[in-house]
């Protein structure tokens, strides 16, 4: 996929994205299964500008351009059980994501650490999900325009826990509940690192 990331009539060298992700599905057992996949992420004529949108962690030169590129590779994997612990649950996964921005020498790591067990898909009335994760993103491990608007207000150099709990109350139907816990990675200039909280509620229907 290819994405502009700013556009101005009077500039050729607009800033873009693209990506490509190979991907193998691979049916470990009846009820095991394996999924891996690895994403590269470009871009062009990023190091250098000031994008819109962007929550402003990123490192900025004097100027207050981007001083880093963000090209990146970003590994993942997801390991998906039928009836695991002798059919306790009809479903659990565990899954994980990485991601490395090689341009900065520090602070150019980030991932994601997850599970999810219940039924496999909420669509039916008593089928139910919960899921949790644990994300960390360096302050240039990925571009802040593209960071998750929902952890710590969509800033790097953070870090957050999610939960979240899903309920079938129909055919097609659910309702849910999202949590988040967010700090910063690192104290601001009054030494405080004060945590964010955000609840969410959500009503799902589907066709």
């Amino acid at each position: 996929g290819v994405f502009a990331l700013d556009e101005a009539s009077s500039d050729t060298s607009d800033p873009f994205m693209y990506y490509f992700q190979p991907g193998l599905n691979w049916a470990l057992t009846d009820d095991a299964n394996l999924n891996l996949a690895l994403t590269y992420y470009g871009f062009d004529n990023v190091k250098g500008a000031a994008l819109d949108n962007s929550s402003g962690t990123n490192t900025l030169d004097g100027q207050g351009n981007l001083l880093y590129d963000y090209s990146s590779l970003s590994p993942s994997a997801q390991l998906s059980l039928k009836n695991p612990f002798n059919g306790l649950f009809n479903y659990a996964s565990l899954f994980g994501e990485y991601i490395n921005n090689p341009d900065p020498g520090s602070d150019n790591d980030g991932f994601l650490l997850g599970l999810a067990f219940g039924d496999e898909k909420v669509k039916a009335k008593g089928q139910w999900q919960a899921k949790y994760m644990y994300a960390r993103l360096e302050k240039d491990a990925w571009l802040d325009t593209f960071a998750d608007s929902d952890r710590y207000s969509g800033n790097t150099a953070s870090q957050s826990h999610e939960a979240i709990f899903a309920y079938g109350v129909g055919k097609n139907s659910s309702l849910g509940l999202d949590y988040y816990y967010s700090k910063s990675l690192s104290k601001d200039s009054s030494g405080s690192d004060v945590p964010e909280h955000i609840l969410q509620f959500d009503w799902n229907l589907s066709w």
